[in-house]
């Protein structure tokens, strides 16, 4: 190596912060929210290389990562908060939760795929082989399930761990959901006392789906959980699958259902916390869908107290994300 010269350190960073396009491509259609490996050599040379690439038209881009990105600095000028210090902090706390969240949803695909390429090889007659009295499946997809659930089930609650430090930047304090019920309900009673939109959507939210998954990750890291094997209906020479249920669903269903939560809870707690920091002469409104721009979709946005549009109050909706 020339002397005077540094080997290049490879740093992995999301590129969130930017202050010219918060990792956002636009091509004048829709916005592309990159995931990218940056290296810095020495003189401050970058590389990029690209890693992730999604387009605005899908929600889980357009909410958690373009959305969450443009109410982060809307938030910061409302507050009148240096903008590149104020990303800095942020992005730092919401990476390991971005991260986690790509994760869960990388995994949900190649669950949902693994489940539709066996439907489709049985339609196509490609999964069974007969000979004499012998009956074949050709193939098993038993264990890439096993390893794509665990890691869902596990990204999961990665999710809602990395969520504590980043509520906290902001005074909300969420450990006690996730805590035994006696502790649970001492914390929400706590809670109440401060702020009753908060506990109501907490409460919400454990009853209805967040301790039923952290009991099923538990019994996972714990206890050894393992899905069921696929099973197979067999009439002549047409061959059924039936995909393995978890918690009285179909797996399928199962991991639809909790990426709503899961997303919703990243997605409601963070612009709850930017509405409780702004001036009270400010407010965060709702866009419906008819009102976002395509090249830019914002569902959310801090605006003056009196335009037109009611505040934006949390509750808990079991509905879908996608």
């Amino acid at each position: 190596m020339p002397k005077g010269t540094q080997e290049a350190n490879p740093i992995r960073y999301l590129l969130m912060g930017s202050p010219h396009n918060n990792g956002i491509v636009s091509d004048g259609k829709s916005r592309r929210a990159t995931c990218q490996a940056l290296l810095y050599e020495n003189y401050m040379t970058l590389q990029v290389k690209k890693i992730y690439d999604e387009g605005s038209h899908v929600p889980f881009v357009a909410r958690l990562w373009i959305g969450i990105c443009n109410l982060r600095d809307d938030y910061l000028l409302a507050i009148d908060k240096d903008l590149n210090e104020g990303r800095k902090i942020f992005d730092g706390n919401y990476k390991p939760v971005l991260d986690s969240l790509v994760t869960m949803r990388v995994s949900k695909r190649n669950i949902d795929s693994l489940i539709q390429n066996l439907y489709q090889k049985a339609l196509r007659g490609e999964l069974l082989k007969k000979q004499n009295n012998v009956i074949e499946i050709t193939e098993s997809i038993d264990i890439k399930l096993m390893q794509q659930f665990s890691v869902f089930i596990n990204s999961g609650g990665r999710v809602l761990k990395s969520m504590q430090p980043l509520l906290k930047h902001y005074d909300i304090e969420i450990g006690f959901l996730f805590q035994k019920e006696a502790q649970f309900k001492e914390g929400l009673a706590k809670l109440e006392e401060q702020d009753v939109v908060l506990t109501k959507y907490i409460s919400s939210v454990r009853y209805s789906w967040s301790e039923k998954f952290l009991n099923t990750r538990n019994l996972l890291e714990h206890h050894g959980l393992v899905l069921p094997e696929v099973t197979y209906k067999i009439n002549g020479n047409d061959i059924t699958p039936s995909e393995p249920k978890i918690a009285d669903q179909n797996v399928t269903d199962y991991i639809n259902k909790i990426s709503n939560h899961i997303f919703s809870f990243v997605e409601d707690l963070i612009v709850f916390s930017f509405s409780k920091q702004i001036p009270a002469s400010m407010k965060v409104t709702e866009l419906i869908e008819s009102q976002r721009n395509p090249v830019d979709p914002k569902r959310f946005v801090i605006s003056h107290i009196s335009d037109v549009g009611e505040p934006w109050i949390l509750k808990f909706e079991n509905t879908g994300f996608y």
